[in-house]
């Protein structure tokens, strides 16, 4: 239905102004929120944290209980459709039309186990990017190496060990969340995150800051895995190791999401900045 409304609008646009902006309008008409099985969902990272995702799946649960108590148990199923609703899961669709999320793959992971494996339920989704059509720069169908070139440069994708992942490697990743292999750092990064002065999020930083800071830590010899890697005391380590690298401040300073509220932003700068 989308698909179909854009088109029209598309046409009726490019009667009365230009083909890039007729594009630039059908774009933000993917940005609509969608309900889609999860089984039609694909990936873009080719790791994740399971520490990390099992812990959104304790917080799922409690916010479960929490729901269940009000709703009368109305199944967990509706309760995975009514909070990604409230918090869509942020995905593209690429140049074959196949939905990838670019956001929220730890989320989509604690929901999977939390749903106990099955995969035909179902989850909001928001296209923020769609590049099944016209590339509103050329007014051209995307090719394969322009889309992938798009997400590199945006950090909408991440393969460990390729600096410039190519489709075929999209293609490669698993069907299913629960198969994607586990990255410790992801998890030990995000949990650094949170031991902050000021507790920092994923979201206060451009897509996949965590897997990238732990791959920045890692080329200035900082070893993040230890025989404990989740225990409180190498947490505060490598929160120590950040805070004492301008290199890593400055990186992390230059990640900051641009789109995020500008008081929010303000205190992310302010707080890093302390530590130059």
């Amino acid at each position: 239905m989308h698909r179909n409304l854009c088109l029209i609008i598309l046409s009726t646009i490019i009667l009365i102004s230009s083909p890039s902006y007729g594009a630039k309008l059908c774009h933000q008409v993917f940005k609509a929120i969608t309900l889609e099985k999860a089984s039609k969902i694909g990936f873009s990272q080719n790791f994740i944290g399971h520490e990390w995702a099992l812990k959104k799946t304790q917080q799922i649960v409690q916010e479960f209980d929490s729901w269940s108590s009000k709703k009368g148990n109305d199944g967990r199923e509706n309760f995975i459709r009514e909070i990604t609703q409230e918090k869509p899961l942020l995905a593209i669709r690429d140049i074959d039309g196949n939905l990838r999320l670019i956001d929220g793959h730890h989320r989509f992971f604690a929901i999977s186990k939390f749903i106990r494996g099955k995969d035909d339920y179902k989850v909001h989704i928001r296209i923020v990017k769609d590049y099944s059509i016209t590339n509103p720069a050329t007014g051209k169908k995307w090719s394969t190496s322009h889309m992938m070139r798009d997400l590199i440069r945006r950090n909408y994708v991440f393969i460990l060990g390729k600096r410039k992942p190519s489709y075929s490697d999209l293609k490669k990743l698993p069907d299913f969340v629960e198969t994607i292999m586990d990255l410790p750092e992801r998890s030990i990064i995000g949990m650094v995150f949170q031991v902050f002065e000021m507790p920092l999020k994923g979201s206060d930083f451009t897509p996949m800051i965590q897997f990238l800071l732990s791959v920045k830590l890692s080329s200035l010899g900082v070893n993040v895995i230890t025989e404990k890697p989740y225990s409180s005391k190498n947490i505060e380590r490598i929160k120590n190791e950040i805070l004492a690298s301008k290199k890593i401040i400055r990186y992390m300073i230059s990640r900051i999401n641009p789109h995020k509220p500008s008081e929010r932003k303000d205190e992310v700068l302010s707080f890093l900045r302390q530590y130059l």
